[in-house]
């Protein structure tokens, strides 16, 4: 298109502070970053078409049993804590799992940097989400992990997006 475009590469601080950066629409800037495509989302940011597809997988400490059902896994959440990001879809599951199932366990929030499943993996009693191509490729580097794949609550979104502000032309 006869554009001579310059990117300057800036690392966030956080996921929530990058969302919150082009949300505001206070800067020039894009979101190159696991973006899931949500609706609530697409009414705050823009999105580019999906360039991958969007499975997150609930796992669990080792110390947990592998459920067959939802309802047995339910009848464990309350002995469990759940390992979570801000502002992110994890956290928007987990909370809408805990409100429309009136179940009572508790939120650790962790930050961006840290990686959810390593910490569940150190930890007793814990479950979470995590991507699909994440827990395959960490489990493909190291089959030991000590982390249990539940075969329950697996979500499909959209799509991951590149995200623009909302007043952005691209």
């Amino acid at each position: 298109h006869g554009v001579d475009l310059t990117i300057n590469w800036k690392k966030a601080k956080s996921f929530s502070i990058l969302y919150e950066t082009i949300s505001e629409g206070k800067q020039h800037c894009m979101g190159a970053s696991a973006f899931s495509i949500t609706e609530n989302r697409r009414k705050e940011i823009k999105f580019s078409p999906p360039y991958m597809s969007d499975i997150s997988v609930l796992i669990t400490s080792n110390d947990v049993p592998v459920v067959n059902s939802a309802e047995e896994f339910d009848e464990l959440l309350s002995k469990l804590t759940a390992i979570a990001i801000k502002k992110t879809t994890y956290e928007d599951e987990l909370i809408k799992m805990k409100t429309e199932g009136n179940i009572p366990f508790d939120i650790k929030y962790i930050h961006s940097s840290e990686n959810i499943l390593r910490t569940i993996e150190r930890s007793k009693s814990t479950f979470g989400f995590i991507d699909l191509p994440v827990y395959m490729l960490l489990f493909n580097e190291d089959p030991s992990l000590k982390v249990k794949r539940q075969n329950i609550y697996t979500i499909k979104r959209e799509g991951y997006g590149i995200t623009f502000p909302l007043n952005s032309d691209w």
